[in-house]
């Protein structure tokens, strides 16, 4: 038994120190400490998120393609520009593969309708180039370069999935020296429309903040 002064208590002992160990007292498990106040919050970059007029906006500027894709396009020296994939690759690139896949499905039907081919053909294509031009990386100091090749890919590669689709379906229309003439219009207007419509794309659907908050990054990072 062990008696207590008043007003004192029982303390536990202390575990003695070791000598010689110095470091910084680590936080309990589960438990981070806050950054310094003034410290530059390091913050993950990824795809661009469309709210609101965002949506509408990529909306009509698909469909303002597949316009012009259906008038005045065609009658191009080289063959027919296709605007179409050029807008959805660019989409895709900034918004990420969920965007682009819907983009490129939402626009491939409406064009589908608008065509004498197997409804879907252009659907499925589109929806599967929008998803892979979404992969591509959309940050960084490469982004136009990167986003350049990728749509300039996209205008290639669509022409051939369409054709292989056609194999299946019976539909050889688009093969032969037509789907040459196409991939090779493809890959030059792709390559001339491309610097133009990916930060067209971007400047309408990024929301005026993040522009800003870019820019002061930018800012920033200049030595």
């Amino acid at each position: 038994m062990t008696l207590l002064a008043p007003g004192s208590r029982r303390t536990r002992p202390q575990p003695p120190e070791r000598p010689g160990v110095v470091g910084p007292v680590r936080p309990p498990i589960g438990l981070a400490l806050a950054p310094p106040i003034g410290a530059p919050l390091q913050v993950a970059a990824g795809p661009a998120r469309l709210r609101g007029t965002a949506r509408l906006g990529a909306a009509l500027l698909l469909l303002l393609g597949l316009l012009l894709q259906r008038t005045l396009l065609p009658h191009l020296p080289w063959g027919p520009a296709d605007l179409v994939t050029t807008l959805v690759a660019a989409l895709a690139v900034y918004a990420g593969p969920a965007v682009g896949c819907l983009a490129g499905f939402g626009v491939g039907l409406s064009a589908d309708l608008l065509s004498d081919h197997a409804l879907g053909r252009l659907a499925a294509v589109l929806c599967l180039v929008g998803y892979l031009c979404g992969l591509a990386p959309s940050d960084g100091r490469y982004r136009l370069p990167v986003a350049w090749l990728t749509i300039a890919a996209a205008s290639v590669v669509t022409p051939l999935l369409f054709a292989l689709t056609g194999a299946f379906v019976g539909d050889t229309r688009a093969a032969g020296m037509l789907l040459v003439t196409r991939c090779v219009a493809g890959l030059c207007y792709g390559l001339i429309l491309a610097p133009l419509a990916y930060p067209l794309t971007r400047r309408l659907l990024a929301p005026r903040s993040r522009r800003r908050r870019g820019d002061a990054a930018r800012r920033r990072a200049l030595p």
